[in-house]
């Protein structure tokens, strides 16, 4: 018995030291960076504007002292930020206003990866987004790897962190977007609108917007400035405004809603991008103006 115990303690002492080794390598990747910042800047729990979402909401620029507060991630989709809006609230923050990303590939996203789960263990129910993706079992696994094995299938990250002096888990900038060739159009062989409207991302949209309304919180959705090509390419089996006609059909309190279209904003200047979908950082202060002034249209 005593020779299969060594093997073990030194199995069990190995993963330990790599798992821990692996967080202190995370902990430097921009989603915690950006998590360290919010937590920062937000001392006494008053919010008046909490921007959550994808990266698409950094094209909205915040500063010291500001109504407005990032707490968004870059890939974060509709069922991360329910449980980000719902540990904030469960930690007694008072929120006055959400501004939310409403994409057009925001319904065809769900879940988690592999990226970050001893991040998300923060925040995540894996064990309830398992059962409602009816993955209750890779959920279990997500579980244990956050909290015992963060290293697990990410081990190239380690060669890559040592071999070439850097993080590959920071984020790098983009240069501007030059657009390959395409085609504008929507005539479609196949429509597959109900194949990227997913049940499962519209039912954590409406638990964001339960959350919000149990809690008197005024939501805004934002449709994010893209390019034409981006436009094309993620619509390229369905009709955008009937996409959006069917989401706001969903949406059984979207009278109390604000949505905030500009999708079309610099949809012919290529040079306001650095991919087919992110702002540049110089053209930000000129979105980010034109978001805060329609925000104090509305409230104001």
């Amino acid at each position: 018995m005593k020779r299969f115990l060594l093997p073990l303690f030194v199995i069990l002492g190995l993963n330990f030291f790599l798992n821990e080794w692996f967080k202190k390598i995370n902990k430097e990747a921009v989603i915690w960076e950006l998590d360290n910042d919010f937590h920062e800047k937000v001392n006494d729990k008053e919010i008046q504007y909490l921007i959550l979402g994808n990266s698409h909401s950094f094209g909205i620029e915040t500063y010291e002292n500001d109504s407005l507060v990032h707490f968004a991630s870059y890939g974060e989709n509709w069922s991360q930020s329910y449980y980000k809006l719902n540990h904030l609230i469960k930690q007694g923050y008072s929120i006055d206003h959400l501004l939310l990303n409403y994409d057009l590939t925001d319904t065809r996203q769900i879940g988690l990866d592999n990226k970050n789960l001893n991040y998300w263990a923060k925040y995540v129910d894996f064990f309830e987004l398992g059962n409602i993706t009816n993955n209750f079992s890779q959920y279990i696994g997500f579980w244990v790897r956050a909290n015992f094995m963060s290293y697990a299938g990410r081990y190239f990250e380690f060669f890559e962190y040592y071999t070439l002096g850097e993080n590959p888990l920071i984020e790098k900038q983009e240069v501007q977007f030059n657009p390959p060739d395409f085609v504008e159009s929507h005539k479609r062989e196949n429509d597959c609108l109900d194949q990227v409207i997913k049940e499962e991302a519209i039912l954590y949209l409406e638990k964001i917007i339960a959350l919000c309304t149990s809690n008197d919180i005024q939501l805004v959705l934002i449709k994010y400035p893209i390019t034409k090509y981006h436009y094309y390419k993620h619509s390229s089996c369905f009709d955008p405004s009937e996409y959006y006609n069917e989401l706001n059909k969903r949406l059984h309190s979207s009278n109390t809603i604000q949505i905030l279209d500009y999708q079309k904003l610099y949809f012919d200047n290529n040079s306001m991008f650095r991919d087919d979908h992110h702002l540049i950082g110089s053209i930000r202060g000129e979105f980010s103006q034109s978001v805060r002034k329609a925000l104090e249209k509305i409230w104001n």
